[in-house]
């Protein structure tokens, strides 16, 4: 009985390897860096210490600017590393590649794959970005915000202050943005009520630190049978209730709101109440981070370079009458005059 089991296991082990060899040779893939069984070419990322983006660009200069890479021994990756060919796959075909595969885990902070960055291209994409275009988006709707915002900036930079005070000069940027974000999808009528900002937050970083392990269980699909990575899908999961718990409080106090995402997502009848949910998550995921990074890096420059520092602080000096004959804030429409 047992030389029976082992000659299957034997059949079905090298029907697999052909099946894998012939699928691969099948795909036409452009050529790149050998790469090992199981880890791919894990082991060449991380050469000499070189940042990841570095070691791609002299593969590229080694194999084209066209190749393949390999994150695991399961799926190969096409890196593009010139200008021409990025535009050719990200906007002349981008029809063609805008499908992506993305890690298992991800399923339960994205309503089973059913957000704007998550779901492929067809019907459901085009209108979740046709709402984004017409409601948050909209210049109107930027328009009708502008003395929220400059309110919001005012108290932002008054948090940047306390902050700074409490923190020994650091200020959490993400924190400071949910509010910019929460008005472009709750309407203007958002506020920060029973911790919103404090636990929206947490949700973020507990899922861009899952996000982590999942594209780790996602090169190494084997991981997911062992016990302590068993352990991430759990706890995924209850992330996932986190931020269901954490949104659904405010699109019940908001379903009345005008010119905002959440008044486009009630409105269509076949959207479920966790796909308007974690649409709504999204939105605070990607454009809080993008936000705080974005001004995190304009702040570094800023401080890095004297002269340009000086430049701003007399522009600013200028159009504020250097303290003495105004003592408001610049308004959005003055931006531009900097």
């Amino acid at each position: 009985m047992e030389g029976i089991q082992w000659t299957l296991l034997s059949i079905f082990v090298g029907v697999l390897i052909i099946w894998k060899r012939w699928f691969t040779k099948t795909m036409e893939l452009p050529p790149g860096p050998r790469k090992l069984p199981v880890i791919g070419n894990l082991h060449q990322l991380n050469k000499g210490g070189e940042l990841v983006h570095v070691t791609l660009a002299k593969m590229a200069q080694e194999h084209g600017k066209i190749m393949t890479v390999w994150f695991g021994g399961k799926q190969p990756s096409i890196v593009v590393s010139h200008h021409e060919a990025a535009w050719e796959v990200l906007v002349t075909k981008a029809s063609d590649f805008s499908s992506r595969t993305l890690p298992y885990m991800s399923k339960f902070s994205s309503a089973d794959w059913h957000t704007l960055a998550t779901c492929n291209l067809g019907p459901f994409w085009q209108n979740l970005r046709k709402c984004l275009q017409t409601t948050t988006l909209n210049p109107h709707t930027f328009s009708a915000q502008v003395h929220l915002q400059e309110k919001d900036i005012s108290n932002l930079i008054l948090t940047f202050k306390e902050e700074a005070s409490l923190n020994g000069g650091m200020v959490p940027l993400q924190r400071t943005t949910i509010q910019l974000i929460g008005r472009f999808c709750f309407g203007v009528e958002f506020e920060d009520k029973d911790g919103f900002v404090e636990n929206i937050d947490a949700v973020m970083e507990e899922t861009i630190r899952l996000s982590g392990h999942a594209r780790l269980v996602d090169v190494f699909e084997f991981t997911r049978y062992i016990p302590g990575f068993r352990l991430l899908f759990k706890e995924a999961y209850e992330l996932k209730h986190k931020i269901e718990e954490t949104i659904r409080p405010y699109i019940r106090r908001y379903k009345s709101s005008t010119n905002c995402f959440l008044q486009f997502l009630l409105s269509q009848e076949d959207y479920s109440e966790e796909v308007v949910i974690f649409n709504l998550f999204e939105q605070f995921l990607l454009s809080t981070d993008s936000t705080s990074n974005a001004t995190s890096w304009a702040l570094a420059y800023l401080i890095h370079d004297e002269k340009i520092q000086q430049k701003v602080y007399a522009e600013v000096q200028e159009l504020t009458g250097n303290g003495h004959s105004r003592e408001e804030m610049i308004t959005v429409e003055e931006v531009s005059k900097l």
